[in-house]
């Protein structure tokens, strides 16, 4: 019979050898774990960059308006006065092409980048909407004025009473705009406002 063979010893692992293959593993890992901070980082940047960009477009609109509102005003107590009703005309027809130009650029805001956009975009459009509406019946008060005369009751007529109706729809979609705008405006670095403000 032939003798028996030795038992064969199997090879210890070669650290040497699956060395390279863990540091180029753990170089990897670590190299997509960069990537994703980066990219996280990036990716807040520009978000950030967007919210302040469009909150810095609305703020635009709400300084134009706010102009506007003073020129309504100056407007409609020329005419009610009958100090000079020429010129009250005058700046309430600025007032109705300010205010169209207004709820144009209003129309054609971005507000996805913040906090309740769509519902913030929407109510100034509201806004907007019905001052334009009072100020086109203020206009056309004032036109009655110029016509019948100073001798007219002024703030007996139905435009001016439609005038004053579209004004107060006007304040309610403010204060509304103004809730959602206000913590938007403050954490932006513009300025808080009121209804009285646009």
């Amino acid at each position: 019979a032939a003798p028996p063979r030795p038992p064969q010893q199997r090879r210890a692992p070669n650290s040497k050898a699956r060395a390279p293959a863990i540091a180029l593993g753990f170089i990897v890992t670590l190299v997509a774990i960069i990537a994703l901070i980066i990219h996280a980082s990036t990716a807040g940047s520009g978000a950030g960059s967007n919210t302040k960009a469009q909150a810095s477009s609305v703020n635009a609109i709400l300084n134009q308006s706010t102009a506007t509102r003073r020129l309504v005003e100056k407007g409609v107590n020329a005419v009610a006065a009958c100090t000079d009703v020429t010129e009250g005309i005058s700046d309430l027809t600025n007032v109705v092409s300010q205010r169209s130009r207004e709820l144009h650029r209003a129309s054609a805001l971005d507000t996805r980048a913040l906090p309740h956009g769509a519902i913030l975009k929407a109510d100034l459009g509201d806004a907007l909407r019905a001052s334009l509406r009072a100020d086109r019946h203020y206009l056309a008060w004032a036109k009655e004025i110029q016509t019948r005369g100073c001798a007219y009751p002024a703030l007996q007529t139905g435009a001016y009473r439609s005038g004053l109706a579209a004004s107060v729809e006007a304040t309610s979609a403010k204060d509304e705009f103004a809730q959602i705008w206000n913590p938007i405006a403050t954490t932006n670095g513009f300025p808080a406002r009121s209804p009285d403000d646009l």
